[in-house]
């Protein structure tokens, strides 16, 4: 009686643990026929499982799980072979007729003989989390497309604005030709002027949407320290004079002159620190130092402008901040130049930090890694340009866009070179048929043939392989550079046009000394 009674509580016991537990105990027969459920009778549970009685788990499959033949053969191989199973998910069908997902683990029973006499495990209804794991998808899946979207967006604007804007600057370097007057010259300076500050707000937008969503990279290359400061410092040497503010900048003798780093991203940098301390200084001065210690180079920029309060110094470098509009009214730009700096001089290992005091001046400091590039033949480069400047080219240029045709071509022949205009890549491939070229400038987008696809048939179906060909494009994307580079370009240059820097592609690719 005492053993019949301690087998009556265990066994009440076991049903009160099995009925309150959010998992299931079931046993199988030899043909993996569900033979026992603990909750079967459970009403309260999200699902019964009483139809399950007398089913397999491959009956019990819904519609979908019927396709996946490869997970069910795996499953159907584990059985045969006695194997434990793992948390095998599966959807499953309900009474009546509904789907919901089930997880089960269970291993295989032996007689006392050691005769196979089926299976028993546990079940869990997985449907809660399942459902929670396709919705995460789904909304991952409609941030990527929302993402994309915006990339396309922002490469469209991108190339629609820049494309005017090139022809604009353009205009403007060749008006600058035809000996304006003072006054013109003045009206010419401002429309550059707020072309350039147009220019400005398209690339930081662009270039914060590049490294929010991680695409942009560092382009490390052989670069003239000295050479990249001094030329910054004569951009503002003529607002430093018209404004009356003191502008300085000593660069000490231990900075290396070629370090190895993107330059044009340093260049990025300084200029707007440069720009902010011109921006925010009425009176005093604007300094520009260079030293070097262990193995950063440490630029400063400090001013005497009205300065940032320390409240403000904290929310500096976040995106789409702008600060002293009481002082100096709306400032121009986005306010997103020193969020860029920051994430930046991250890209390259290095930091910025911020000191202050209203009323008195800013100072900024950052710090960046260098390894030094070996000085090359200087003499080798001045015979490199003094070839360049006495030899006539003879130029291709694919561009469908009338008013860029007649800036790139009157900028090329002011130097001398022999211009041949065509409209797209299909006539270009037909001029090269036709005749020999020494260089190729090629739109990225144009109607009849893009010259991604041009390019590709240049070197493929025609086999010239030793022309150089350099991208002129609106789309400023890494993915766009990487596809021109890719189809066999050269070089690429982004729209608006910049001449001197066209002027030294063309000098590396055609007069480089070997």
């Amino acid at each position: 009686m005492k053993k019949t009674a301690a087998l009556t509580i265990s066994q009440a016991r076991f049903q009160a643990f099995a009925e309150l537990a959010s998992d299931w105990f079931w046993e199988t027969d030899t043909q993996l026929r569900y033979q026992y459920i603990s909750s079967a009778e459970a009403q309260y549970q999200a699902h019964t499982y009483q139809h399950f009685i007398g089913k397999t788990p491959i009956e019990l499959r819904s519609y979908d799980e019927q396709k996946q033949q490869k997970k069910w053969g795996r499953f159907i191989n584990f059985v045969n072979n006695h194997k434990e199973i793992h948390n095998l998910e599966y959807e499953a069908k309900s009474h009546d007729g509904k789907t919901f997902w089930i997880s089960i683990s269970g291993k295989a029973q032996f007689d006392e003989n050691g005769n196979y006499i089926g299976y028993m495990g546990i079940g869990r209804d997985i449907s809660y989390a399942k459902q929670r794991e396709l919705d995460l998808q789904k909304e991952k899946e409609r941030a990527e497309k929302a993402n994309a979207a915006k990339s396309d967006f922002l490469a469209v604007m991108s190339h629609e604005i820049r494309t005017p804007m090139n022809a604009i600057l353009g205009m403007l370097e060749l008006l600058e030709d035809t000996d304006p007057t003072e006054k013109q010259h003045e009206l010419i300076d401002y429309m550059r002027s707020s072309t350039r500050l147009l220019q400005g707000v398209i690339s930081d937008t662009l270039d914060f949407a590049k490294i929010e969503s991680g695409t942009l990279k560092l382009e490390l290359s052989d670069t003239h320290l000295i050479n990249l400061t001094k030329n910054l410092v004569k951009q503002f040497e003529t607002q430093a004079i018209k404004h009356g503010i003191e502008f300085e900048c000593a660069i000490d003798r231990s900075i290396p002159e070629r370090i190895n780093c993107d330059g044009v991203r340093l260049s990025q940098i300084l200029l707007n620190l440069l720009s902010n301390a011109f921006k925010f200084t009425h009176e005093g001065s604007v300094k520009l130092y260079l030293t070097k210690s262990d193995n950063h180079i440490i630029f400063r920029v400090a001013d005497t402008g009205i300065g940032i309060s320390e409240s403000d110094i904290a929310r500096l470098f976040e995106p789409f901040t702008q600060f002293h509009s009481r002082q100096k009214g709306r400032q121009q730009g986005v306010g997103l130049g020193l969020s860029i700096t920051r994430r930046l001089l991250n890209l390259m290992g290095g930091s910025i930090s911020c000191y202050s005091t209203v009323g008195e001046g800013t100072e900024f400091i950052i710090r960046i890694p260098y390894t030094i590039v070996e000085n090359i033949d200087e003499e080798s480069v001045i015979d490199d340009a003094q070839k360049q400047s006495q030899t006539s080219l003879k130029v291709l240029v694919a561009e469908d866009n009338i008013a860029n045709q007649f800036v790139i071509k009157a900028i090329l022949e002011k130097r001398n070179y022999t211009v041949e205009i065509v409209n797209h890549g299909q006539e270009a491939i037909e001029a090269l048929s036709n005749g020999e070229y020494d260089l190729i400038l090629m739109d990225m987008m144009m109607p009849i043939m893009d010259g991604v696809s041009a390019a590709k048939a240049i070197r493929a179906e025609l086999g010239l392989q030793n022309i150089p060909i350099i991208a002129l494009t609106a789309n400023a994307g890494l993915k766009d550079k990487e596809k021109c580079l890719d189809a066999g370009m050269n070089d690429v240059l982004t729209k608006p046009l910049d001449s001197r820097l066209l002027d030294s592609k063309i000098k590396q690719h055609l007069f480089s000394s070997e």
